[in-house]
């Protein structure tokens, strides 16, 4: 049992850590946490006073928790466990709307309510098995049919992988629960949780695997928040030296340059105007580079106003024709119309701009790219996709990182990604790149609900560029 609720704490303090704003997640970390409760109640009755007397390390006052921690652990494990698994596969797989939720969770806790009234807890917790599986038995089967229906309608391949992870980490161990602590007891098979221990471990081993792949519960998004943090405070302490280092040694290259053409135009030495035109035009790129590098350095601020999401892809489309024409690529974007969206635009839109660039630059002639965004549960989700060359899994360690380009250094310098991530960042929201090479690229960027004002009531529409 110490392994058991060890485990399932371990994952509760991560899933509240790492992705506690999220409702779904927190529904996830209390079923974790009645589950590690009951195994907590357990290990403190068989193993740690045991041990604790059999070293005569025991107390008074802690022989006096025995019987209340393990009461209290069998009862939140027994009884809390399917409510909070009903009340997560609800918020996941978000059949209601919020207000509907927050009463159903209400509605939900009756049973439980009830069960806290009518059962002993003298000498210890004294179950009535027959009388919980009147309530817990629908609360499993209903979950786990609405995350089932979740996964099997959900469109998007990326949201699909998750939910299939999701339901691959859920149903398993809550069906093993139904059955070794409920069902079997009917039947007087009074150890049978014991084998819990199994599928709590491959719970965590699947779990470990999910996290390393794809990224669950905010895992990976922090993972790669952490190291693109790190790099850009590398990054920016690098620009300021290089930034005043060469404006200061090009300005001096400017002046002198000046001083020459000034006096070469009297001598009427045309090849020297002309190397020097080349000096000046050199100097000034450089210049401007700089900037452009001191700009990326600085902390980004917002000037936040209300926009319609349609208005900033259509501009950002409009911008792109003439790359759009050079290679026959029709852009469809699938974007509510009343979706009005609480931004900085001019930032917003040279994100858009960005992605839709490197989309553009990685698809072949007569292809096309999909821009959609939709509500889902408490997000505003948005994706990017072509269908273009893709990128290999050694790059993709990479993309975040500033300076990092596939493209050759004469015309870009890597700053684009790195860039928009940092945008997306400060309006709150996540932004993610999945890629293979061949087979194109999705960029998805999630912001929370409370950055969009009107509710979608619209059918989307396409618009071809």
């Amino acid at each position: 049992m110490v392994i058991t609720f060890m485990i399932l704490w371990i994952l509760t303090i991560l899933m509240i850590v790492f992705d506690w704003k999220t409702v779904s997640t927190r529904w996830a970390a209390l079923i974790t946490f009645c589950g590690g409760f009951g195994g907590f109640g357990r290990a403190w009755t068989e193993t740690f006073m045991p041990s604790l007397r059999k070293y005569q390390m025991s107390a008074d006052f802690l022989e006096s928790m025995t019987i209340p921690l393990y009461n209290i652990g069998s009862f939140t494990n027994t009884n809390g466990l399917p409510y909070a698994f009903l009340m997560f596969a609800l918020y996941y797989s978000n059949y209601a709307s919020k207000k509907a939720l927050r009463r159903l969770s209400i509605a939900a806790a009756l049973p439980m309510i009830i069960m806290f009234w009518i059962t002993p807890f003298q000498p210890i917790v004294d179950h009535n098995y027959h009388l919980l599986l009147v309530w817990v038995g629908p609360y499993v089967i209903l979950g786990s049919v609405l995350l089932i229906h979740a996964y099997s309608k959900e469109s998007s391949p990326i949201l699909k992988r998750n939910k299939l992870a999701i339901m691959l980490l859920a149903l398993p161990p809550v069906i093993f629960q139904l059955i070794s602590n409920y069902i079997l007891r009917l039947f007087h098979y009074e150890d049978a949780w014991r084998f819990n221990i199994i599928s709590i471990s491959v719970l965590f081993l699947i779990f470990s695997i999910f996290i390393y792949k794809w990224g669950l519960f905010g895992f990976k998004v922090h993972i790669e928040k952490v190291r693109m943090n790190s790099n850009l405070r590398t990054l920016t302490s690098g620009i300021v030296l290089l930034q005043h280092t060469l404006k200061n040694e090009l300005g001096k290259i400017n002046i002198l340059s000046d001083q020459i053409a000034q006096v070469s135009s009297k001598q009427n030495l045309h090849e020297i105007e002309q190397n020097i035109k080349y000096i000046q035009s050199t100097s000034k790129h450089v210049l401007h580079m700089m900037d452009r590098l001191h700009h990326h350095a600085q902390g980004i601020v917002l000037f936040e106003k209300e926009t319609p999401l349609i208005e900033l892809i259509t501009n950002s489309v409009v911008s792109m024709q003439s790359n759009l024409k050079n290679k026959s690529i029709q852009i469809h974007v699938s974007v509510p119309d009343d979706l009005i969206i609480i931004c900085d635009p001019v930032l917003m839109q040279e994100t858009f701009q960005n992605i839709i660039s490197n989309s553009i630059e990685a698809s072949h002639a007569n292809t096309s790219i999909h821009i959609k965004a939709k509500m889902i549960g408490e997000e505003i989700c948005m994706e990017f996709k072509d269908n273009g060359t893709g990128i290999t899994k050694e790059n993709m360690l990479y993309v975040y990182d500033p300076f990092f380009t596939t493209k050759g250094l004469k015309s870009n310098y890597g700053l684009g990604l790195t860039y928009c991530y940092k945008v997306i960042e400060a309006h709150g929201g996540v932004l993610q790149i999945t890629s293979e090479k061949g087979n194109g690229t999705s960029v998805r960027i999630n912001w929370p609900k409370f950055k969009s004002i009107i509710h979608i009531h619209h059918e989307t529409r396409d618009i071809y560029a």
